[in-house]
């Protein structure tokens, strides 16, 4: 038996990823293979049978726990439970290198393994890919960090692949097609067609045209460092990046459920009720009755009488508990993804399952994994996943997917004019409507109420960033009320959450890279517990949440330091000594400015908190020579603008507090002491 994960070898962390097991097998086989995590605990089986004298290929794909440490074990294992072999294989994550998947038309001149990329920023390494590989469903592409397209490969996609492939680029994929400038892209929404020769941004992901350049060999000058799409890329400004916790998945959809746990009121009355009983009670009758001896029998019976009262009214209080679900609708034009969860519950034990829609992956909550040994089987049309659940007891079933019935459910548009404002419109296309909605940029955010189904309303954000770094994270503002009273000191504020499930809203932030709500973008979150699980449409107790995301974009002609794409693009791993921080919290990053069309004068515009700041420049990376912790406004020189892009190196200081947001590139203003961009100069030999 042979394993091979990802692409290369190489996984995305905390992401979904492909799996191919290869078995050569001398007889007639039938069993399971099981894949199991690191340590063991938990993990995916599927019942597999295989003819004598034959080689095998199965293709899975798993999830990924955001905090997962990177190993897989595959076992093959015998009808009789025997374990006839094992494999474990590292997940090993790509180290200053994107991962780029090329469909046929796109290969041209041919496909070489490995590329440098633009800013002489590491590696790019090249997979050939065809449509059989949609085949594994959803997450399949999702170690890629590029995809290479034509036309012509986009014709030949069914709708599900289409579906598919959308989905990975609303996750954050970059999606480039190989087609001339002005070109009408088939399968594309409009709002993700190019303009010109600048990437348009497609919800996380961002979709670019290269003009043939693929196909006549120049990969070079279309490849440049993808953003990344994980935390764990982030490193340091991942962790100081925004929300984390929340309260276990399954205790919130517990609540949804009906069920809930005697008080302690409840519990030391009953206690002291049983010592009663068996006490004061029992004495006196025995006495009574002068047949104290009894007493040996009495006792045990009644502690049997007891546990049995308690036992049928906890089953009759179990019985009536409903399933309840938790769903996160991430709406675009095309490629809508929603991941669902259900708590289910029996009071007799044995298998629990879910019927998930085709094309859906299995996945388990960010805090709370796999629960045990989870069985995928299923067709073309459905994927059940099961498992063994105890006598009384729950488990939490979820899985993730294409959701294309609520593509443009919840649109939004975005502009600025003026440095830290944005305005808008949201329009909400459901039929229910979306309560406590929040927007949010980077790390500032306002709660702007109810918007009701079919209702259009215009918005303003003008809040300040908060530091998640130093203080409470934008979310307790947004939403206090979901807030229990016991995170971060929040004294004996009422838990009234309503429509808000704090809990989801984790997860979606546990799974993301900080380039997924960062400067240049506004995201939209609603709520609501009138939509049905996607998972079993019958299920209609629970909460979505319904989320869209638009690039706020210039107006007037005027970048301000919120309508600019910005994006972490390599870690301080990545970046070498010069960016680590070794005396204090902190690290390094390099950023991807992509410039817009604009007139004016563009400057960069430096945190307080840098210790180092390098610009690609002219072809080369050369270190400013700024002061530590010098807050300046520099010039920006067309020698620094590659491409439409503006690539910088920076070290920052997050006990300085993580002013690293500050780090901008925007339109000179009256009240900027602007200087020139200097270098440190050069080191002869």
């Amino acid at each position: 038996m042979s394993v091979v994960v990802g692409y290369g070898g190489f996984v995305q962390p905390g992401r979904p990823y492909p799996v191919t097991v290869e078995v050569t097998s001398d007889e007639l086989f039938t069993g399971e293979l099981r894949f199991l995590s690191q340590g063991g605990a938990g993990g995916i089986t599927r019942a597999v049978e295989f003819a004598g004298g034959t080689t095998n290929e199965i293709l899975m794909v798993l999830d990924q726990s955001p905090f997962d440490s990177g190993n897989l074990r595959v076992e093959l294992i015998a009808d009789d439970g025997n374990v006839v072999t094992t494999s474990n294989t590292r997940l090993r994550p790509p180290t200053n290198s994107d991962l780029v998947g090329v469909f046929p038309g796109a290969v041209g001149a041919g496909l070489p393994e490995k590329t440098s990329v633009r800013a002489d920023s590491g590696d790019a390494l090249l997979f050939p890919l065809d449509a059989e590989v949609f085949g594994a469903g959803y997450g399949v592409l999702d170690p890629l960090d590029v995809v290479v397209v034509t036309a012509d490969d986009l014709r030949s996609m069914s709708d599900r692949h289409l579906e598919l492939l959308l989905g990975w680029v609303n996750m954050g994929g970059r999606l480039l097609v190989d087609e001339p400038t002005g070109s009408e892209i088939p399968g594309l929404p409009v709002d993700w067609q190019p303009i010109g020769a600048e990437p348009v941004s497609a919800g996380v992901g961002e979709v670019m045209l290269t003009d043939g350049s693929a196909r006549a060999g120049d990969w070079q000058e279309i490849l440049e460092p993808a953003p990344n799409k994980a935390r764990q890329q982030d490193e340091a400004f991942g962790d100081a990046g925004g929300f984390f916790g929340g309260e276990p998945l399954s205790w919130s959809l517990g609540r949804d459920s009906g069920f809930s746990l005697p008080g302690m009121t409840t519990m030391v009355i009953l206690l002291l009720g049983y010592v009663v009983l068996v006490g004061p009670v029992l004495w006196l009758v025995l006495r009574v009755t002068g047949r104290p001896g009894l007493a040996w029998v009495l006792v045990p019976v009644t502690a049997v009488v007891v546990t049995g009262v308690i036992w049928v009214a906890g089953s009759s209080y179990r019985s009536g508990i409903d399933v309840a679900h938790g769903t996160v609708i991430q709406v675009a034009p095309g490629g809508t993804v929603a991941r669902s969860y259900e708590l289910l519950n029996s009071r007799t034990g044995g298998s629990a399952s879910a019927d998930l829609p085709a094309g859906w992956l299995a996945t388990g909550s960010s805090q709370e994994g796999t629960p045990g040994l989870l069985d995928v089987s299923g067709s073309d049309d459905t994927t059940t996943i099961s498992t063994e659940v105890d006598a009384g007891g729950f488990v939490l079933l979820g899985g993730v997917g294409p959701a294309s019935s609520f593509d443009g459910a919840l649109e939004v548009t975005a502009q600025s004019s003026a440095p830290g404002v944005i305005v808008g419109t949201l329009t909400n296309h459901l039929d229910v409507a979306l309560d406590d909605v929040g927007i949010f940029a980077d790390t500032a955010g306002k709660n702007i109420g109810e918007i009701a189904a079919g209702q259009s309303i215009d918005f303003e954000l003008s809040s300040a960033p908060v530091d998640p770094a130093t203080g409470q994270p934008v979310e307790f503002t947004v939403w206090p009320q979901a807030v229990p009273s016991d995170w971060f000191g929040n004294g004996n504020r009422a838990f009234e959450p309503g429509e808000v499930n704090l809990s989801l809203w984790g997860e979606v932030a546990a799974r993301s890279s900080v380039n997924a709500r960062s400067v240049g973008d506004l995201v939209v979150a609603g709520w609501t517990d009138e939509l049905s699980s996607p998972i079993d449409p019958s299920v209609g107790l629970g909460r979505t949440l319904v989320m869209s995301r638009a690039a706020v974009a210039p107006s007037g002609g005027v970048v301000t330091n919120v309508a600019i794409q910005r994006d972490l693009v390599r870690s301080a791993s990545e970046l070498g000594s010069n960016f680590q921080m070794n005396d204090g919290w902190g690290g390094g990053t390099l950023v991807r400015f992509v410039v817009p069309d604009t007139t004016g004068d563009l400057v960069l515009q430096l945190p307080a908190s840098q210790r180092r700041v390098d610009v690609f420049d002219d072809g080369a990376w050369r270190q400013l020579d700024v002061e530590e912790y010098d807050q300046a406004v520099l010039a920006l020189p067309d020698s620094a603008i590659d491409n439409g892009r503006v690539y910088v190196k920076v070290l920052i200081n997050f006990e300085r507090a993580s002013g690293w947001r500050d780090l901008s590139v925007r339109t000179a203003t009256e009240a900027d002491d602007v200087e020139p961009m200097r270098f440190v100069p050069e080191i002869a030999g």
